[in-house]
């Protein structure tokens, strides 16, 4: 892997940060920030949770969110009462998470490099990482694309406090004069996307230049790439988890790769060509220990990716995020907000 670049960043302090909101627990969050402990171990481990008691395994620091007012949902809210309730306020907490980086200056030099990942998300080397932001020039805080209309935070990047400051008053305004259009997290990124408002991080080739050698490139992960290798959530595949899910918003498809790992990072390949990725977005929520520590699972992830084995689906997964919450009333307020949905819909149509 190319390094000498990543070289020239290393005096840049980097801290790395989860933000946990909301009762509704991850089941990812410690074992990822384990995994960023040991594949990043000079950058600082911070979580943002207004639930300290429940994260005190964190390995790094923990910055109270405290009773946060949750101002920058309340349009999200306001049009459906019932995302405070469903998956434990999961959606509106998702959403709230992104402005809860502001709480970062409460321990962070103002220069330091931030990264933030979701709790589902794996950082790779720290020498990855550190070519990936060699040649992108970031406005405000960059995240990559999931498709034409949306963003994706499985890992956003700001070179400084300052700059990350400035997006979120940038992201705040655009919620405020768009509330229709960003009615979610990844909406909100995808419209400040295709504002300008903020960076978009390459996902693929066609969007990034090699660095020093030439067949060498460095990516961003958004969701498809850990899809593919470990499948998706398994509330969307009957409760079990099988990889080789095929994100039709990827620029390729990736089972025309070959797959292989080299010391705790994986990588693809393709003729001359290596592709890294910054970060693995877990989708299946599994709990992955790193390619050392288990190589065995990672040698199955590995195989099955290049074809070489049938893949496998695991027995019956109980579902713990998404289920909660879903009392008659919301059930009640949901059935309405779809059904006025429909009729808007279908009188659109007849007036087109």
């Amino acid at each position: 892997m190319a390094s000498s670049r990543a070289e020239s960043q290393g005096s840049k302090k980097v801290a790395i940060v989860f933000v946990q909101l909301g009762e509704n627990p991850s089941p990812t969050l410690i074992s990822s920030a384990k995994y960023a402990q040991i594949t990043n171990p000079n950058s600082r481990l911070i979580l943002i949770t207004d639930q300290e008691k429940t994260w005190k395994a964190f390995p790094g620091e923990i910055i109270s969110a405290g009773n946060s007012s949750k101002k920058q949902s309340k349009h999200i809210v306001r049009k459906a009462k019932y995302l405070r309730s469903i998956a434990g306020g999961y959606w509106v907490n998702t959403y709230e998470r992104i402005f809860a980086l502001s709480l970062l200056d409460k321990i962070l030099d103002l220069d330091t490099f931030i990264v933030h990942i979701e709790s589902d998300v794996l950082i790779q080397s720290e020498t990855i990482l550190k070519n990936a932001l060699q040649d992108i020039k970031l406005q405000g805080i960059g995240v990559p694309r999931m498709n034409k209309e949306q963003g994706i935070a499985s890992i956003l990047v700001s070179p400084s406090y300052v700059e990350l400051n400035k997006a979120l008053s940038k992201l705040e305004k655009l919620a405020t004069e768009f509330p229709d259009s960003c009615s979610t997290d990844m909406n909100l990124l995808g419209l400040a996307l295709n504002s300008g408002i903020i960076s978009e991080l390459p996902v693929w080739k066609n969007q990034s230049e090699g660095v020093e050698e030439p067949h060498e490139f460095f990516f961003f992960e958004g969701a498809a790439v850990g899809q593919y290798l470990f499948g998706l959530d398994p509330i969307h595949t009957s409760n079990t988890r099988i990889s080789g899910y095929l994100n039709p918003e990827f620029p390729i498809n990736l089972s025309s790769l070959r797959w292989a790992t080299e010391g705790n990072s994986v990588y693809a390949y393709n003729g001359q060509e290596r592709y890294w990725f910054t970060n693995l977005h877990i989708h299946s929520k599994e709990i992955l220990p790193t390619p050392l520590e288990s190589p065995k699972r990672w040698s199955i992830a590995i195989s099955e990716a290049n074809l070489e084995i049938p893949r496998t689906p695991t027995p019956n997964i109980p579902e713990v995020i998404h289920s909660s919450g879903y009392s008659l009333l919301a059930k009640l307020e949901i059935f309405v907000r779809e059904k006025s949905k429909s009729m808007a819909s279908l009188f659109r149509k007849k007036n087109s």
